[in-house]
């Protein structure tokens, strides 16, 4: 649901913002107390840690999809617009943007600058292009599944039939279903049931290969 979508992808960023609270908290009072050389390295770890987790935090909640804040974003989008896969490609157009942004940011640094310091804001956008382009093109072949209804791709059944197998879909189910169905299991083809009465078929190879994401 969009409501534990959002709790799963604060979990994360949460725990981080929490861990630089605490190792902040720690530096504190390190800064009163530690003497000596030995004293020093501990702050300075202490307060590595702080940052690190400080800035972890907020670089995940960054709305580029897949990370956490595009997760939050996706879970804002699905409540609204009640499909998955819909929210999930605008999420990943959002997170497109952002990396592209980021990525360009990096080269023009580069350039205004003359360092590689920049380097790291490419390839970090590089990353999430890659990413946010491939769950773009998923959520598009999730979309293409929700819209289609099992009723309109099965066989229909023969008058001898019997549905023989407890595991069965409605007609109102979706092709994402089927799908789904097929392969998380073996079975070569699935009854359709509707009001205990067999309506037709869905065979797994005629079903993969219409929804095959080439097509």
């Amino acid at each position: 649901t969009p409501a534990a979508e959002v709790m799963i992808a604060l979990a994360g960023p949460a725990l981080s913002a929490a861990l630089g609270v605490l190792a902040f908290g720690v530096l504190m009072l390190l800064e009163r107390v530690a003497q000596g050389p030995f004293g020093e390295a501990l702050t300075l770890l202490v307060a590595y840690m702080a940052l690190a987790n400080g800035v972890l935090a907020a670089l995940n909640l960054i709305p580029a999809f897949p990370m956490d804040g595009g997760r939050v974003l996706r879970a804002a989008v699905w409540r609204v617009r009640k499909s998955r896969a819909a929210a999930t490609g605008a999420a990943s157009i959002v997170g497109l943007v952002l990396a592209a942004a980021l990525a360009a940011t990096g080269i023009a640094s580069a350039f205004v600058t003359h360092s590689w310091q920049g380097a790291w804001y490419v390839l970090i956008g590089a990353f999430l292009l890659r990413q946010g382009w491939q769950q773009l093109v998923d959520s598009r072949y999730a979309e293409r599944l929700e819209r289609t209804r099992v009723g309109d791709v099965m066989d229909a059944a023969g008058v001898d039939d019997v549905a023989g197998d407890a595991f069965s879909l409605a007609s109102s189910a979706t092709a994402l279903d089927a799908v789904t169905a097929f392969r998380s299991s073996d079975r070569e083809q699935i009854a359709v049931v509707d009001a205990g009465r067999l309506s037709g078929w869905l065979h797994r190879e005629r079903m993969l290969h219409i929804f095959d994401r080439a097509a």
